[in-house]
């Protein structure tokens, strides 16, 4: 079976090429996917208004689910303080490097960079839900 994959840019993309990062990203370098159609759009549109050239294009790619399971996948099914230990160690660090084929989970929104300052200060977590109250998710994923 294949899933569906979009990219959000300000160009199409037919095979994606990875370059080296400009600056720290929350899981590493790499070329970003996403199952939902409406946030590569709005990523697509946001990339044009930052690099501010090109026009917003989604591009689609399908991927076989049985050659993806054969892949070193590292899964977070939500911000919980893995997510949080592992956002944190690629934005301190671009050398980061944990050998994984692909990384699946949220990406921090600008709701969540608040939590990651105060735990690039070593600042105790008081639970799981203040980091999802500031990535404002709910407690269960949706199905």
């Amino acid at each position: 079976m294949n899933l569906r994959l979009y990219h959000g840019s300000n160009q199409g993309i037919e095979k994606p090429k990875l370059f080296p990062a400009a600056r720290a990203l929350d899981f590493g370098n790499g070329f970003y996917l996403t199952s939902d159609f409406e946030q590569a759009k709005k990523w697509s549109i946001l990339t044009v208004k930052r690099r501010g050239e090109g026009s917003p294009i989604v591009s689609v790619f399908k991927v076989d689910e049985e050659k993806l399971n054969q892949l070193n996948i590292l899964r977070f099914d939500g911000p919980n303080v893995e997510w949080l230990r592992y956002v944190s160690s690629n934005r301190k660090s671009m050398n980061f490097n944990d050998r994984r084929d692909i990384v699946v989970g949220p990406v921090a929104n600008d709701n969540t960079i608040p939590v990651l300052n105060l735990y690039f200060q070593d600042f105790p977590l008081s639970s799981l839900q203040r980091i999802q109250q500031c990535y404002s998710l709910p407690e269960e994923p949706p199905e």
